[in-house]
Formats: structure tokens, sequence, C-alpha cells
């Protein structure tokens, strides 16, 4: 399901992030044309330690804000990876780490469009993602259930793969 819902890239906190090429979903906008609740987000995320840990509580209570966040860190976590080799390489793997640590720590809302973009993404896209539903662990694993039974032959076999990694989801599971 995709939303319209709009996200910004994280251009003010990784030097990675430079194009609106793989977003996962809504409309891209300029960070001055976002609400100040995003804008603060974004910029708590860019400074981190407690005033993001606090945010953070914020943006989890906040569905929308959450979906922002996590479409922002998502972006934030593809492109960082793009130039893990390069020149910024040291940076853009600090960016990639965080980002995907941010995803693993809110679940809940991660979750969802993990699993969405590990349907549609390409295959290095859907590595990503795939990696980071398993360090989500649990839950990710009953969100993931239904792929196992889409129509798509791709999805199928990628999600086979997925659940040789995924632990057991417990009572969860069927």
């Amino acid at each position: 399901m995709r939303t319209t819902a709009p996200i910004a890239l994280l251009l003010l906190l990784a030097p990675a992030c430079t194009g609106p090429e793989e977003a996962p979903a809504g409309e891209l906008v300029a960070v001055a044309e976002l609400p100040a609740t995003h804008v603060a987000a974004l910029e708590a995320y860019g400074r981190g330690g407690e005033e993001w840990e606090a945010m953070r509580l914020r943006v989890e209570a906040d569905p929308e804000l959450a979906r922002f966040m996590v479409d922002n860190l998502l972006i934030e976590m593809v492109r960082a990876h793009e130039v893990t080799g390069g020149s910024e390489g040291r940076r853009a793997r600090a960016a990639f780490s965080r980002a995907r640590a941010e995803l693993i720590r809110m679940p809940e809302a991660s979750t969802p469009v993990l699993v969405e973009m590990f349907e549609l993404s390409d295959g290095i896209v859907a590595t990503l993602v795939g990696e980071t539903l398993v360090g989500i662990g649990r839950p990710a694993t009953v969100a993931a259930t239904d792929l196992l039974f889409r129509e798509s032959q791709r999805t199928q076999r990628r999600s086979a793969a997925l659940f040789r990694s995924l632990p057991h989801a417990g009572r969860g599971e069927a």
C-alpha cells in the first residue's frame, strides 16, 4: 500500500543521500515545506544523542511521523550503502549502520514498510531490507509470512530465503 504522506531526503544528515530515485513511497518535498514536527524530528535525528532519544519517543507515538521517519531512514540506509566503497566510505558506513539500527529499534513502524519494500525492490534493496527484517526478529517473522503466498515467484523465492534467517515467531507463527 502506497502512501501520499510527504517524505524528505535526509540531505542535511548524510552526504550519501543525494536524489529521490529509490524513494520507498510518498511524495518527496523540500525540508522547508514539511510540517514543523517533521523538521524537528529530522533535526533531532541529525544531532543524535539525548535529543534524538527523546524525539524518538514522540516519533513512535505518532503514526504519521513514525512513517515519515521510517521512509527517510530507509532512503538513508539505501543511499549510504550505495557509496560505502567511495571516498566517503567511512561516513557512509556510519550513516548506513545508524539508519539500519533505528529501523530495527522502531519495529512497529518499520516492519510493514520493510516488508513492502522487500517485495517491490530490486535485489540489492531487497537484500538490505531482508537483513534489517532479520535484525528486527520475531515481529518481522509474523509480518513477512504473507510474502510466501504472493503471486510473484521471485517474491516467494526471496521470502523462502529470508525465512532461513528469521527466528521462529513462537505463538504468533502459523
